[in-house]
């Protein structure tokens, strides 16, 4: 874990050391992309049996050359953008190595450009990217993490307006992974407007759907499926716990400014996250798909802290959830989830 809390003190030292460039914009500029040039190099540098599903996609990277996606053939489960975007790279001779940092570019890349021009406070939306479990499944679930990395680029389109090209986006993002297409309810979320009031419905509407969720879950399953479905118990509820927690700060000590819309679009996003997290655990699958919404979190919650005008309280709650937040990555990926932690380089 060494390494990876070196990455955070980075952060952290970048942030505090450029909090008097009056610029805001550079300011802004340089936390994020040192930020992301260390998260950037971590993940290429590292060793090859560092992310459990990299077992199947470095083999799946040496066989893709032999596949006609365009003649309907498959590899693995892999989706056929991603089959081409690897296939671009293995023609050009990327070594296993060089191909991890591509795809470690292709993730991060589009995230910064979209904390770049929303995040109020950058130094914050990185530390919860790398804290909250995005920086640790971004090592394993490479497509998925891919397809993430898109739909929060669309983001720029949803606000916008911009139909046809938030959908062209969803599209290539469903092309790296099939669970993107649950981002396509963005856009019109992004329209709900919801006032604290709206609670007392929202709130025991949550728990019956969390009372039923077996029986739901089974319900959709077969809906979807055409067969019957078997529960996965996922015991997935600490994710549900913190998702819930922020919700409840966002509408107690959120902007108070009605017009502020960019903010009501991260709580409704971070609603529906919570939403999909009930029946996360009756699957692993299900789970996935929250974190497309989820993810906006590295946004509402600096909203959140830069909201408090008492700067007394901003501080103390910074430092609340630096703790909180160092505490889940240590119980997370410190015992050793999806096989990153103990870290090696590639030469190790």
């Amino acid at each position: 874990m060494t390494v990876f809390y070196c990455l955070i003190l980075w952060v952290g030292i970048v942030s505090l050391l450029s909090i008097d460039i009056k610029n805001k914009q550079l300011r802004n500029k340089i936390v994020i992309v040192l930020g992301c040039v260390g998260i950037f190099l971590i993940q290429a540098l590292r060793a090859e049996t560092i992310g459990n599903d990299l077992i199947s996609y470095l083999p799946g990277y040496h066989m893709v050359d032999s596949i006609n996606i365009f003649k309907g053939e498959r590899l693995f489960n892999f989706e056929p953008g991603y089959i081409f975007y690897s296939q671009i790279f293995s023609k050009l001779n990327f070594s296993d190595q060089g191909y991890l940092a591509v795809v470690a570019l292709t993730i991060i890349a589009p995230i910064a450009f979209t904390w770049l021009k929303n995040s109020k406070m950058p130094g914050l939306s990185v530390f919860i990217y790398i804290t909250l479990g995005f920086f640790t499944f971004s090592f394993s679930g490479l497509r998925q993490s891919i397809a993430m990395a898109i739909v929060f680029f669309s983001f720029k389109y949803i606000q916008e307006k911009s139909l046809i090209k938030f959908i062209l986006c969803v599209a290539l993002a469903m092309s790296f992974h099939t669970t993107a297409i649950i981002f396509i309810f963005a856009y019109p979320l992004s329209y709900l407007r919801l006032k604290s009031t709206h609670f007392f419905f929202i709130i025991p509407s949550l728990i019956l759907i969390f009372i039923l969720k077996t029986k739901i879950f089974l319900l959709i399953y077969r809906l979807y499926k055409g067969a019957a479905g078997e529960v996965e118990s996922t015991n997935a509820y600490t994710m549900l716990f913190v998702m819930i927690f922020v919700l409840i700060l966002a509408y107690i000590f959120g902007s108070k400014d009605k017009e502020d819309i960019r903010f009501n679009i991260y709580k409704n996003y971070m609603l529906v996250a919570i939403l999909i997290q009930i029946f996360a655990s009756q699957s692993s699958v299900v789970m996935r798909a929250g974190y497309y919404y989820y993810l906006f979190i590295t946004l509402l919650l600096p909203e959140v802290v830069k909201n408090q005008r008492d700067a007394k309280i901003r501080i103390l709650v910074v430092g609340v959830l630096i703790f909180a937040l160092l505490y889940f990555f240590q119980k997370t990926t410190g015992n050793g989830y999806l096989n990153v932690s103990p870290f090696k380089f590639y030469w190790e």
